[in-house]
């Protein structure tokens, strides 16, 4: 079952040209500031570069961890990433271990979506939601019709 979903989910990134497509990424507010404000306020870079059959998605350019409670933790972040990954690739398949080992996560001790104690992380769902966006539009321009429909990093309509 296992190395049945690994071809599954290998056959989807071999099917997306080799490259490095890299996106910009921001949370929207930091967990402190009750002000508006711009969609920029914790700017973040994602990666995926893909090679054959696998897909590497590279967070470590995160900014630091921040006072607010937006962090989250490398199971956080791969879980997000597993996510944006199987949309793509399951076809309506559950999820189980083969479907990720054609998935590689890096990140960075000490940033947004690595945090290390005594970091808050009552909100750390927020910045995750949006890296599985950001996975997606990272990749929307070279297979667009594998790509869902963006919920605007609203988990709800993820997941429905």
């Amino acid at each position: 079952m296992f190395d049945h979903s690994e071809e599954v989910t290998r056959g989807v990134i071999e099917s997306i040209p080799d490259g490095r497509y890299a996106v910009e990424a921001a949370a929207h507010n930091d967990g402190i500031s009750d002000e508006l404000v711009p969609f920029e306020i914790v700017p973040f870079e994602i990666v995926g570069e893909v090679a054959d059959s696998d897909i590497i998605v590279d967070v470590s350019n995160a900014p630091p961890q921040t006072e607010g409670p937006i962090n989250c933790t490398p199971p956080t972040i791969v879980s997000r990433t597993r996510c944006a990954i199987m949309a793509l690739a399951a076809g309506g398949e559950t999820a189980n271990e083969g479907h990720f080992r054609p998935i590689e996560v890096r990140t960075r001790p000490g940033t947004l979506l690595h945090c290390l104690p005594p970091a808050p992380m009552a909100m750390y769902s927020w910045p995750s939601i949006h890296a599985i966006d950001h996975i997606h539009r990272a990749l929307a321009g070279v297979v667009p019709e594998r790509v869902p429909a963006q919920p605007g990093s609203d988990v709800g309509a993820f997941n429905a």
